[in-house]
């Protein structure tokens, strides 16, 4: 069990991922979900790291503003929110830097 403590993660996670993510390919850029497990309420956490096919430096997003029942649920949120970044749909986030 992990306590992050503090700032954007102030909830008590565990890293128990069952399931293997495999990094996914979408347009010029690969991503792979990595959900957290939130030990109070049960629930998880969507995360994707992201970077470009060339291997530049992974960028890791946390999805705070929702939480899923299962793991399998916050892998396939977390790839969409992946996709609605690099599309550009998320406000504040520009991907043509990365």
């Amino acid at each position: 069990m992990e306590d992050k403590g503090g700032g954007f993660y102030k909830y008590k996670t565990r890293r128990e991922v069952h399931m293997e993510t495999q990094w996914v390919s979408y347009g010029n850029f690969v991503m792979q979900a990595i959900p957290d497990f939130l030990v109070d309420s049960e629930e998880w956490r969507g995360r994707v790291q992201i970077m470009r096919k060339n291997g530049s430096k992974i960028h890791s997003f946390t999805i705070l503003d929702n939480t899923f029942k299962t793991e399998e649920e916050a892998i396939r949120g977390s790839l969409e929110y992946g996709r609605l970044l690099i599309d550009g749909l998320i406000p504040g986030h520009f991907f043509e830097n990365i």
